[in-house]
Order: C-alpha cells, then sequence, then structure tokens
C-alpha cells in the first residue's frame, strides 16, 4: 500500500521519502 515509508504523501509524483509520496518510498502508486 505505502511502499517502505510514506508518512504524508500528496500525490505519490516522488515519494522520495514519503514526503511527496502518498504511498511511500517509491510513490509508484499514485
Amino acid at each position: 500500500d505505502r511502499g517502505d515509508r510514506g508518512d504524508r504523501g500528496d500525490r505519490g509524483d516522488r515519494g522520495d521519502r514519503g514526503d511527496r509520496g502518498d504511498r511511500g518510498d517509491r510513490g509508484d502508486r499514485v
């Protein structure tokens, strides 16, 4: 669901550290 660490993410574009990644570390699921 969330990848590795995805605390707060908006979209899941990048999600380096869950900053901008609705689903965690990689944000591969938008």
